[in-house]
């Protein structure tokens, strides 16, 4: 089940922030939303809460949400495994029959498929930006144009550009609501 949020822009922060601890992501498609109070619009079916009683919402959470599919993913560097937040990866690349995931620390391959991982990442973070590629748009440092209609993308503190393809810079300029 995909939780989704609604709320103003300061309460909406102070919430996920207490939620990144309890293994819950939320999504801008879900199947039931936590709205604040005044937001409850076309929204349904959802949560109503009032914003001066997020601890109460955070401790209802922990009741009556189940455990929610974990925000780490295992990556193999060598032989060694590493447990990797999801929200650390800059970018999932599939390349020559396997998926790897890349960090500021490294890179990694993971077992699933890409559309695998796809599935299973916050859609309002994560990206598809080509067929070989999904990025983490909080990474990302800066967009550049490119030839023939793509897009050049930096990240944070690394050297690391992807390319988004032409057939997805629509789809990528609509999500970061560029047009």
């Amino acid at each position: 089940m995909k939780l989704g949020l609604v709320c103003q822009h300061s309460t909406r922060e102070k919430i996920i922030n207490k939620c990144k601890h309890m293994g819950i992501t939320f999504y801008n498609n879900a199947d039931i939303y936590l709205v604040e109070q005044g937001y409850e619009n076309n929204h349904i079916p959802c949560f109503v809460f009032r914003s001066n009683e997020l601890d109460k919402l955070i401790q209802i959470m922990k009741l009556i949400i189940p455990k929610a599919q974990t925000n780490r993913i295992i990556g193999l560097e060598g032989e060694t495994y590493h447990i990797i937040d999801i929200f650390d990866i800059l970018y999932f690349e599939a390349r020559s029959s396997f998926v790897f995931c890349k960090t500021k620390k490294g890179e990694y391959k993971i077992k699933e498929k890409l559309y695998e991982v796809e599935g299973k990442l916050p859609d309002d973070q994560f990206i598809r930006i080509s067929r070989s590629f999904i990025v983490n748009i909080d990474k990302v440092s800066t967009i550049a144009p490119w030839f023939n209609r793509r897009l050049l993308l930096t990240f944070d503190d690394t050297e690391s550009t992807v390319e988004v393809s032409k057939n997805y810079v629509t789809a990528f300029k609509t999500f970061l609501g560029m047009r």
